[in-house]
């Protein structure tokens, strides 16, 4: 998590203490210093707010400048290998694509279903990002296809896990999880990560089935929101387009 969006955090903290004190003070002249300073920290998160808009606009000019050179780079690659081939084509359709906004053509969607249709053990993890993009795009989960029944189960169980649900999808950078019932008495852990690998965010259920996300400061893209709950783990992809 970056230092600006622990500042809006704190500040929505601060927020949230003060409507609770405003709801339960009595004293009027407390009520009088409660009411100016949430107007403080309402003018903290506003300038916080815009502040988040205008890095995300810097950032996505800087990006798509760069973007033509990255694609450059990536078509001089020699793969050596089918995992360095999938995660070539991939991150070329992504740069091409959810990158910029662009909705994919028939040759890039029967590339990402080719590759996300394949085993992640010989595939590699272009096979994640594929399976990502292309229900993003699509709205329809690939299975892998592995040699063994225990292969694709396990590899199914992974995907579907808890069956958290996530919208809406695509979004503009807000969008709610959604989890199991059984939920509300664990604490579990719960990851945002870019189509990269990277956290962007990390958030603890405590006992919560429904958690608010927030990827406004984030460039447009395909996201993963990833369930940790002891050993299991879930995964669903999720589309941002400011």
């Amino acid at each position: 998590m970056t230092t600006h969006q622990q500042g809006i955090q704190i500040a929505q903290a601060q927020l949230h203490l003060i409507d609770s004190l405003l709801s339960i003070t009595e004293d009027s002249a407390q009520f009088v210093t409660l009411l100016s300073q949430r107007d403080v920290q309402d003018s903290i998160l506003n300038v916080l707010a815009l502040a988040g808009e205008t890095l995300a606009t810097q950032f996505t000019t800087l990006r798509d400048a760069a973007i033509p050179g990255i694609l450059n780079q990536l078509a001089a690659i020699s793969p050596a290998n089918v995992c360095e081939t999938n995660l070539r084509r991939t991150h070329e359709i992504y740069l091409l694509t959810a990158a910029v906004g662009v909705l994919p053509n028939s040759t890039e969607l029967a590339d990402l279903r080719s590759i996300g249709e394949q085993c992640r053990a010989v595939g590699g993890p272009g096979v994640s990002i594929a399976q990502g993009l292309y229900q993003s795009f699509t709205g329809e989960a690939l299975i892998e296809n592995c040699d063994s029944t225990a292969n694709r189960s396990g590899a199914q169980t992974s995907v579907q896990g808890a069956l958290m649900e996530v919208y809406p999808n695509p979004n503009q950078g807000g969008f709610v999880v959604q989890l199991p019932d059984n939920y509300a008495e664990k604490d579990a852990l719960l990851r945002i990560t870019d189509a990269f690998g990277t956290e962007v965010q990390r958030l603890r259920t405590t006992g919560r089935t429904t958690l608010e996300v927030n990827l406004m400061g984030q460039p447009s893209g395909v996201y993963f929101v990833v369930l940790r709950d002891g050993a299991e783990t879930s995964t669903r992809p999720v589309l941002v387009r400011h």
